[in-house]
Order: C-alpha cells, then sequence, then structure tokens
C-alpha cells in the first residue's frame, strides 16, 4: 500500500519461506497450510501485478491446491471457502494475460458453482450474491475476450440481474449502484 511493490514482494518470498519450514516441521497443520497458501496468493498477485506471470500463474496454482486439500477437509469452513475463491480470482488476471482463456474460464466456473451453493444455503447474505454478480460479469469478460460474445452477453444478463435485485434492497448502496453500471 505504500507503493513499494519490490520490498512487498520480498517480504511475501520471506514468508512464503518460512511457511514452507512451517510446513516441512508439521505437515499436517491445517493453520499452517492456510497461512502459506494466503502468503503464496498475495505472492501470485504482486507477481501478476509486475508482469511476472508465469510465476503468479505456478505460485497461485500452489495456493490453490492448498486450499482445495484443506476446504475438502473442512467442507464448512466459509473463511477456507472464500481465501480460495480468492485465490481464483488472482490466478485469472495472469491467464487472461497470458491468452490461457479456457483456464481462466474455468477458475471463475468454480468459483461461480462455488458461490451459486453458498448463495442456496444463505440467500439473505448481500455479500455472497454480490460476489455472484461479480463473477457473472468476470465469466463475461473473459468469454468476450475468447471470442464467445453470445455466452458473455448470457453471463452478464446474469449480473444485470443480481445487481438490479441488490439495488432494490438497498437503492443506497454505492457497490450495487456501481456494480449496475458497470454491467
Amino acid at each position: 500500500n505504500l507503493g513499494d511493490m519490490p520490498a512487498a514482494i520480498e517480504n511475501y518470498r520471506k514468508a512464503v519461506a518460512l511457511g514452507e519450514r512451517l510446513m516441512s516441521a508439521e505437515p499436517e497443520n491445517s493453520g499452517y497450510q492456510i497461512d502459506l497458501a494466503a502468503w503464496t496468493t498475495n505472492l501470485s498477485m504482486l507477481e501478476s501485478t509486475t508482469g511476472n506471470n508465469q510465476k503468479a500463474i505456478a505460485d497461485g496454482q500452489k495456493a490453490i491446491e492448498v486450499f482445495e486439500r484443506v476446504t475438502a477437509a473442512e467442507p464448512n469452513n466459509l473463511p477456507h471457502k472464500l481465501s480460495m475463491l480468492q485465490s481464483y480470482n488472482v490466478i485469472r488476471y495472469p491467464l487472461t494475460d497470458e491468452m490461457r482463456f479456457e483456464e481462466g474460464i474455468g477458475y471463475v466456473r468454480r468459483t461461480i458453482k462455488m458461490l451459486e451453493e453458498m448463495a442456496l444455503t444463505d440467500p439473505k447474505n448481500t455479500f455472497i450474491r454480490r460476489s455472484l454478480g461479480v463473477s457473472y460479469n468476470s465469466l463475461g469478460r473473459m468469454q468476450t475476450d475468447s471470442g464467445n460474445p453470445t455466452a458473455a452477453l448470457e453471463n452478464h444478463q446474469k449480473a444485470l440481474k443480481i445487481a438490479e435485485s441488490l439495488l432494490q434492497i438497498d437503492s443506497t448502496n454505492g457497490e450495487h449502484r456501481g456494480d449496475l453500471a458497470l454491467t
């Protein structure tokens, strides 16, 4: 946040190295696993921001593997699921930059599937519903970039329906208004 990207990357690399040492000492410690995956996700995001897409993708995939393993072991742990969704979101940027659209679309589809399931269990949760709308828009943008405007339109229409419904709940919410305008 201070604008020192090289120092941030270096510090996340140190955190990841520390996390790997902790994992070596206690490989079954899910807390260490989650910390390592979170630090690796943040490193991946910074690598993507600085154009090191290959490293960002590799680190993003490492983080996702950990989150998926831990989430499979604790399927009702909402913080783990949300962290995994963040990793799915982070990896799609370098994949898009590398024109690996189908892989990126696959991660967005996984995100949508999880958010749809979460929305069914908690239909009044506007955070999850908004996240679902944002994800439909992301999928639509990736489908447009990959040359599939028909599918993109369908997903943008889903996002629009969600944005309109959320705005009906709270017409003063700036995020909902912004989502509607963007969609």
